[in-house]
């Protein structure tokens, strides 16, 4: 067995993988794991490592957890089973298949302390310089690995994160173009008889509110309160299937209350009245989500609304404006209409604190709704084209 330098305490050398910390021995069976206490007598501590070795050769490794963080690929997964819960860690289910397709066959066979920054950059970068990855999706995977060291750190199976020594060495997300569809493009896509009648509505509720794709996917016809003061409301406090909020933290779960802009209750109205109905088969229930998969009646997944919108907008021939086109639409032409920039964003984004109580505010709530009354559409030009088109 190879020699390795620093006494033991007789002053002899001691074996590899054999450590001697003034007080007791430590072994490491493997480069890069953390050491284990192997008590006073060294037969028995070299025993235990000889045993420790053999139950990694064999696959067959002890409870102890740190044996079982030998390669990253064992370190990531010791970090996605703790996050399997997708309504817990939405992230972490997402960043599996990016860590999965672009890391682990790089070096998910390396222990933990064999990954050096410059490998590291070299392997994140590799694929950018090739044109097959994006600067954020770079960033997302430098991303991902730090969040799996930094759980083998708390866990005390990894001593180091190369992650965070590529700050400044990553490639630059260049800024985005963030359209946001025109009201006459607007028109057409909740207008157009050529896009399905549940697809306009979606396109509505998105239209009308501000909300994210996902938080509209999540609508039901019970988070819907035509009683509210001054205008209707939608309490917006999930996404696509009941998941949480995107910015949710923890037990904040960042909830809103959204004004129903006239023309969208018109919609609704019609819709729960006959177009639900139509669409569907059976009348719409308080618990049937506002725009449903039809063949589950679940909500809609983030895939079919992700592939929706170009084919929609390609039929009706027009430049599809990214999933939050309609929710910059409403932001833009809200504000163009008069409405105050923090009004606008208490309808768009979620409360940094308690949910807004908006039917006992004094001012707060009626400064809501008129901030959704500032979005004005061509709705002459809307009524023209659909009454033709009847």
């Amino acid at each position: 067995m190879p020699r390795r330098k620093g006494p033991g305490p007789d002053g002899k050398p001691l074996p590899d993988g054999l450590f001697w910390d003034g007080k007791r021995y430590r072994i490491q069976p493997r480069p890069g794991m953390k050491r284990e206490s192997a008590g006073t007598h060294k037969g028995r501590a070299l025993a235990l490592l000889r045993r420790r070795r053999r139950e990694l050769e064999t696959g067959t490794p002890s409870a102890d957890i740190q044996l079982r963080a030998s390669t990253i690929d064992a370190l990531a997964k010791l970090y996605f089973d703790d996050h399997k819960n997708p309504f817990e860690s939405a992230w972490a289910a997402r960043s599996r298949g990016q860590y999965d397709k672009w890391l682990s066959p790089a070096i998910g066979s390396l222990t933990p302390s064999d990954l050096t920054p410059p490998m590291l950059l070299k392997v994140l970068t590799t694929p950018y310089k090739a044109k097959k990855l994006a600067a954020a999706t770079v960033g997302n995977l430098n991303g991902t690995l730090s969040t799996i060291f930094e759980h083998g750190r708390f866990l005390g199976l990894v001593e180091d994160n190369p992650c965070q020594r590529l700050k400044g060495k990553l490639p630059s997300k260049r800024k985005q173009e963030r359209p946001c569809y025109t009201d006459a493009e607007t028109v057409v896509l909740l207008s157009d008889l050529r896009i399905p009648a549940e697809w306009r509505v979606f396109y509505s509720l998105q239209a009308f509110t501000g909300m994210r794709c996902g938080e509209a996917a999540g609508r039901r016809f019970a988070d819907y309160d035509r009683s509210a003061p001054g205008l209707g409301s939608l309490h917006v406090h999930s996404q696509y299937d009941d998941r949480r909020l995107k910015t949710a933290d923890g037990d904040n779960l960042r909830e809103r209350i959204v004004p129903v802009h006239p023309k969208l209750a018109a919609i609704l109205a019609e819709w729960k009245l006959s177009g639900f109905a139509a669409c569907y088969g059976r009348k719409p229930s308080d618990s049937d989500f506002i725009v449903p998969d039809a063949r589950t009646m679940h909500a809609l997944t983030s895939g079919i609304v992700s592939k929706r919108a170009p084919k929609d907008c390609a039929t009706v021939e027009l430049k599809c404006k990214g999933m939050h086109g309609l929710r910059r639409f409403f932001i833009t032409y809200a504000r163009a209409g008069g409405a105050p920039k923090d009004m606008v964003e208490r309808v768009t984004h979620n409360a940094k604190g308690d949910i807004i109580d908006v039917y006992t505010s004094a001012e707060v709530w009626p400064a809501m709704c008129e901030a959704v009354r500032c979005l004005r559409v061509q709705w002459s030009e809307w009524t023209r084209e659909r009454t033709q088109a009847k």
